[in-house]
């Protein structure tokens, strides 16, 4: 290797003892370019994230607020759905028609009137057992149509005591409810498959005192869009709060 192609580093220490390394000119251009382009790099991407950080910072308050946006509407989307089946259990049907002449005898037909909304899958019974301060709750799903009109959803039990005043509501999943114990998010219950003929499923709340105890539980069914596809309600027996043994089916009530 030639002299004039060759660099020589030295380095002395403290004690006087000099160390050489020699390398190669062209390791040492390669060297400094790839140097150079690391620092060229890293200052590209500093530059670029001072002048993009702004616009990320405006695109994530965009996202905050269409968030927000959707909570709001999903929470409408979920009372109106409320609305409507209670509605539909009512036989209230509201018809839009123009108001009939003075002289003019106005008929209703057989054929308009409203039909009762059959829920396609039907909560037919519940069983309650407190174990220490465990209440498990069971309960049958019933297919009304073997399967034709459900294709599985949301399930979320909700219990309440109406002793006190406002009442209060324990929701099992745990999810948020209105004033009224109506769940506010429905993709927080329990996944449950299609029902062809029956199907049983259980929860269990932890009660929080000895005292603690509810008077109603209400089971809710949506579909996987947010339809609510049933709901029963089912008084509870407040003899069960007080021992250990299991009670019988009960009946549901009207809400």
């Amino acid at each position: 290797m030639k002299v004039q192609d060759t660099v020589t580093f030295i380095v002395t220490q403290n004690y006087g003892r000099p160390h050489t390394w020699s390398l190669p000119r062209w390791k040492v251009y390669l060297g400094a370019a790839v140097t150079l382009l690391v620092v060229a790099a890293l200052t590209a991407l500093s530059l670029s994230f001072l002048l993009l950080f702004p616009h990320y910072q405006q695109s994530r308050r965009q996202l905050r607020d269409l968030e927000r946006e959707r909570d709001a509407l999903r929470q409408q989307v979920l009372s109106a759905n409320q609305d409507a089946y209670l509605a539909k259990d009512r036989g209230v049907t509201v018809m839009a028609r123009e108001e009939p002449a003075p002289e003019a005898e106005y008929v209703v037909p057989t054929s308009a009137s409203p039909e009762p909304y059959a829920p396609p899958v039907r909560i037919s019974s519940l069983s309650s057992r407190l174990t220490r301060n465990l209440l498990e709750l069971g309960f049958v799903m019933v297919s009304q149509d073997h399967g034709r009109g459900n294709r599985g959803g949301f399930l979320i039990a909700v219990l309440e005591n109406q002793d006190i005043m406002p009442p209060e509501f324990v929701s099992s999943p745990h999810v948020a409810t209105n004033d009224a114990g109506f769940p506010q998010s429905y993709k927080e219950g329990v996944i449950f498959p299609r029902v062809v003929e029956t199907l049983q499923f259980r929860r269990t709340v932890k009660l929080e005192s000895a005292d603690s105890y509810f008077t109603h539980v209400t089971v809710y069914l949506f579909s996987p869009r947010g339809g609510l596809i049933a709901k029963e309600r089912f008084p509870l027996d407040r003899s069960v709060f007080h021992s250990d043994r299991v009670a019988g089916p009960a009946k549901p009530s009207k809400a």
